[in-house]
């Protein structure tokens, strides 16, 4: 990448560099869950102390054990031990700044200290990652994308305590269930007036895909661009649609619809090339049977 983007020619006078890095593959982890039973214990557990510390007593394997101990060795400069998942270094990062960075001296003259010093931290960086597993993390960034129409400001650290401010009940329900999917997210919000919910999940390819929206299925990935559009499932719909973005020079990137029943409510989520102008989604809400119209920005 710095050979490709010319990025040290954009900085004259800094040297950019890459430091030598080390990978502790995803087959380690998994050994060290099963080695020391910690799946089951680590997901089922409210407890974050007691997990921590239930991690931090269990030893790595000692295949990694003596790999970490030739490291060092050769190293005595300082080391940031760090997370690389699937869930943090995904396209749409949704749990990016959620692991932590663990800054070791390196330093010491006793070996042995230097040792123990980065067991810990690959430890702890591991228990991050089933800390990201557990609906906490999943908890705090569906309440900030709740409130983030109404207030710009709120993350997902300051999410659950604006929620909690302003009397908004926040409850989690967890359950091992047959599914056509892995894992499944369910968001379901309730109001005086109506319930509304939906459901995403993550496939292989680590794209995130809404599966379902107020009960009717569909399955549209997200794209920096959307409409959102509920209409009553009769004939014209699609063409009228199309014809109208078609005349206003907007391209449709994916389109994706379903519905309750024949004739009932349906749903459509629209990834459009670059945002839809006012005029244009006042002109899809006159499409007879149309509902509601909303664009959407990711």
């Amino acid at each position: 990448m710095l050979r490709t983007r010319r990025i040290v020619k954009r900085f004259p006078g800094v040297k950019v560099s890459v430091p030598p890095a080390v990978v502790i593959a995803t087959d380690i982890f998994e050994q060290f869950l099963a080695e020391n039973n910690l799946s089951d214990f680590a997901l089922h557990c409210d407890d974050d102390s007691e997990i921590q510390q239930r991690f931090l007593d269990s030893p790595l394997p000692v295949s990694l054990q003596e790999n970490l101990r030739a490291f060092l060795e050769e190293v005595r400069y300082p080391i940031a031990v760090r997370s690389s998942s699937l869930l943090e270094d995904s396209q749409y990062q949704p749990f990016t700044g959620v692991y932590e960075t663990f800054m070791l001296g390196n330093q010491q003259a006793d070996s042995e200290a230097r040792f123990n010093e980065l067991c810990e931290a690959v430890k702890l960086v591991y228990e991050g990652q089933i800390a990201a597993m557990n609906t906490k993390a999943l908890t705090s960034a569906a309440i900030a994308g709740l409130l983030k129409p109404l207030l710009q400001d709120v993350n997902m650290v300051s999410a659950p305590i604006v929620a909690r401010e302003r009397g908004i009940a926040v409850e989690e329900t967890k359950r091992d269930a047959q599914s056509d999917y892995e894992s499944l997210l369910t968001v379901t919000v309730v109001t005086e007036r109506q319930e509304r919910s939906i459901q995403g999940t993550v496939f292989a390819d680590g794209r995130p895909r809404v599966v379902s929206i107020k009960g009717i299925r569909v399955d549209a990935e997200f794209g920096p661009s959307m409409l959102y559009i509920t209409n009553l499932d009769k004939p014209g719909f699609i063409g009228r649609f199309a014809t109208t973005l078609g005349d206003a020079g907007i391209n449709i990137a994916t389109f994706h619809v379903g519905r309750e029943s024949p004739g009932g409510n349906a749903i459509a989520l629209v990834e459009v090339d670059g945002p839809v102008p006012a005029e244009v989604v006042e002109q899809v809400k006159r499409i007879p049977n149309v509902q509601r119209v909303q664009p959407l920005r990711f």
